[in-house]
């Protein structure tokens, strides 16, 4: 049997492999001195390592040799099929991503052309049955960008026209050598692949097709997920303890931030539908628990059932055939979305403070102006970038129209966290200003959803606004949804209404159902235009709705089950209308008995004032902002209602001043994918915001703790209400 590790490095799976192969031999009744010879040969022939860069490839030789020597053999100098050369371990120092169907440029040093032939011998006739290994996740200094054509074009077949994923991230190295393993296996019939990788590959939607190719090359696909993602899950497990990676260490016990999987492929050449089986690994543990699982005792395989209504994905989908038969969202809508705008400018559309955004804006349509003195305060709008001519642009928009203070306007970037913009229609200006978003922005609002989760701790999958939003206002794109359409009135030449009319955004299924009720004509007035997607909001954040069918919600649209009666829906719509002023409204009012939670608390020395000074985030790569730890006490909860729990957080604002009383659900309250209060202070960190709070932006904080906290309160409420429509759904597809 032939095993192959693509990047093998310093050659750790291939020491492994051969002292597997060492016990099973010695374990034989057998077994005699003879067989070592079996362990030489495997380690010249079967067991087979490329590995890039030189150092780690001469480790690899170095430790196959001193493993052998362990067992009483030894590489000789002089190898008998080869008289002339001593023996040698069958690792080589070549790029495993070229030269599979190609033939190589001669090489100058006839030592390097020894090494390039005997790669090409292996590639092109080694009957491999076995890859396995740890390939790089990303490209890192020292690794070739070199590959073999586009590697990855299968895998990026249709995702655009087939699956509307239009952002997608398939350029990690693993991926590759997923792509060389796989059709590696295939041109040989049968095979096994074994990798630990980035779990992202198991339900992240770019990976759609690269999941579904996988299906139809292997037979047996199992999946052992070890988390540890920095980003989605926080390093957290799901009862809130440290997750660190697999690949912690004592000096580094969060490991990288990735969170990893170990799959297993099996290709058996018999054909018949793909299984697929799943389990997780969670906290600081998972090590001990992976090694146990070798024993049996570990967690149990759940079979994953990967279609296209899922994105094919290899968890363990928990959505019931009841959630497959609602409407999606999108389908309550007669104009289905508007994809949230996308700047891509640095930030210099928007602001914090509408007063710099108003300087830099004037400054940009200034015709007495040079371009030479705007590059000093125009940020991103005065500097290249891809499709976009910085001097060319602003010239163009000067000659169209001029500063406007009317379209400075609102703008949700993040879920809370609401700017001041500049929106302009100017071509180029906004790298995507979406038009005909402009054109529908009317007092009804917006339902804010995205396609598909784009984290595995996405959170609620729904927002409300009457404002523009961000293209990544939810994580995975988020799309806003208007109640209220707008039909511009049409001239016969004479006659022409100077008023546009205004209608219910509804699908006809959608009127039906709600005629259907005996609901109020949605046309009529905003309440009833608004009392479906009330309805949906009220579903949406629902605790018990969310963990039903969690795996239905991130594959796809939502699905919402529509009352079957008028009262149940009315009753549903009241408490969403609740949640869309919660969400919406940084000035509503929230109950009395949450005055204490968020309070500003003064802790120390007043040396700083309100900048936020406890690592809640950095700057890197120019304008793009990390997250960080930052800082919390935690303790318990004393005077506020039991309903949010018995632990609250102080939270750091610098060493003077804290947050006081915020309980810990508020505080991991996550919406589309961001951690909602986390997320806001991170743009807020004196070392990216250059600034300190004012006292209205400190007191900002206090107001979205109580309005999350009064969403945490509504949840028994709303799981109660989406409980009661459980009992009586109305048939979406067959009309009631």
């Amino acid at each position: 049997m032939y095993v192959l590790d693509p990047a093998t490095g310093t050659g750790s799976y291939l020491t492994a492999t051969l002292d597997r192969i060492w016990r099973t031999l010695k374990a034989q009744p057998d077994f005699d001195d003879a067989t070592l010879d079996d362990l030489r040969a495997a380690v010249k022939e079967r067991l087979i390592g490329f590995e890039i860069m030189p150092a780690p490839y001469v480790i690899a030789h170095l430790r196959l040799s001193q493993q052998l020597a362990r067992y009483g053999v030894t590489l000789r100098p002089s190898d008998p099929a080869h008289p002339a050369k001593p023996e040698r371990a069958a690792v080589y120092l070549t790029n495993a991503l070229t030269n599979w169907h190609t033939i190589p440029e001669p090489l100058s040093m006839p030592e390097l052309q020894a090494e390039q032939d005997a790669a090409q011998h292996v590639k092109k006739s080694a009957p491999i049955l076995v890859i396995l290994g740890n390939p790089p996740y990303s490209a890192f200094a020292g690794t070739s960008q070199t590959e073999e054509g586009d590697l990855i074009a299968d895998y990026k077949q249709g995702l655009v026209t087939e699956w509307g994923i239009r952002k997608f991230n398939l350029d990690d190295l693993y991926v590759r050598f997923y792509r060389i393993a796989e059709r590696k296996v295939a041109q040989g019939g049968r095979g096994i692949v074994s990798f630990i990788s980035p779990s992202s590959c198991l339900n992240d939607p770019s990976f759609v097709v690269m999941r579904r190719k996988l299906l139809t090359e292997f037979d047996h696909l199992t999946f052992d997920n070890l988390n540890g993602d920095s980003r989605e899950t926080g390093k957290r497990t799901p009862d809130g303890q440290p997750d660190p990676s697999i690949f912690s260490t004592p000096s580094n016990r969060a490991g990288i931030r990735s969170g990893t999987a170990v799959s297993l492929l099996v290709r058996t050449g018999q054909g018949g539908d793909p299984t697929v089986q799943y389990r997780e690994f969670w906290g600081a543990g998972k090590g001990t628990q992976l090694l146990d699982a070798l024993h049996g005792t570990g967690p149990a395989y759940q079979p994953a059932a990967p279609t296209p209504a899922n994105r094919h994905t290899f968890r363990p989908e928990t959505s019931s055939a009841d959630y497959q038969s609602w409407p999606k969202v999108v389908e309550l809508a007669e104009r289905d979305f508007f994809q949230g705008m996308d700047e891509d400018r640095g930030g210099a559309l928007y602001d914090m403070q509408p007063q710099d955004l108003e300087i830099r804006m004037k400054s940009f349509f200034d015709t007495s102006l040079s371009f030479s003195a705007f590059e000093a305060i125009g940020g991103g709008l005065a500097r290249n970038s891809a499709g976009y001519v910085a001097e060319s642009v602003r010239l163009s928009a000067q000659k169209e129209e001029g500063y406007d203070e009317r379209k400075i306007l609102r703008y949700v970037l993040r879920p809370f966290d609401v700017r001041s913009a500049y929106v302009t229609t100017i071509p180029q200006v906004w790298k995507r200003a979406r038009p005909d978003y402009q054109e529908q922005y009317f007092a009804g609002g917006f339902f804010i959803t995205r396609s598909a989760a784009a984290a595995s701790e996405e959170g609620v999958p729904f927002y409300f606004t009457s404002d523009r939003i961000a293209r990544d206002a939810l994580r995975g794109h988020a799309v806003a949804i208007p109640l209220i359409l707008e039909s511009k009135s049409a001239s016969d030449g004479l006659f022409a209404s100077s008023e546009p009319t205004l209608r219910a955004n509804l699908s006809p299924q959608a009127r039906a159902y709600l005629a259907s009720l005996g609901a109020p004509d949605p046309d009529a007035s905003p309440a009833g235009a608004a009392l479906l997607w009330h309805h949906a909001l009220a579903v949406g954040f629902s605790g018990a709705y969310l963990s039903e069918h969690a795996g239905g919600i991130a594959g796809d649209w939502p699905r919402i089950p529509l009352p079957g009666s008028l009262s149940a829906l009315t009753e549903s719509a009241a408490l969403g209308a609740r949640v869309a002023a919660l969400l919406d409204d940084p000035q509503v009012p929230t109950r009395p008995e949450l005055g204490a939670v968020g309070r500003l608390k003064r802790v120390g020395e007043d040396v700083h004032g309100f900048e936020v000074r406890a690592g809640w985030g950095a700057l890197q790569r120019g304008n793009v902002v990390m997250p960080g730890r930052g800082r919390t006490t935690e303790r318990a909860a004393d005077g506020l209602p039991p309903e949010l729990g018995e632990r609250v957080l102080d939270v750091a604002l610098n060493d003077a001043w804290v947050w006081e009383n915020v309980p810990a659900l508020v505080w991991e309250y996550t919406i589309g994918g961001y951690q909602v209060m986390k997320k806001w202070l991170s743009y807020r960190e004196f070392g990216v915001l250059g600034r300190a709070l004012t006292l209205d932006e400190a007191r900002e904080v206090s107001r979205m703790a109580r309005r999350l906290a009064e969403l945490v309160l509504l949840g028994p409420q709303l799981d109660a209400s989406y409980a009661r429509v459980q009992g009586d759904v109305w048939a979406w597809g067959a009309g009631g």
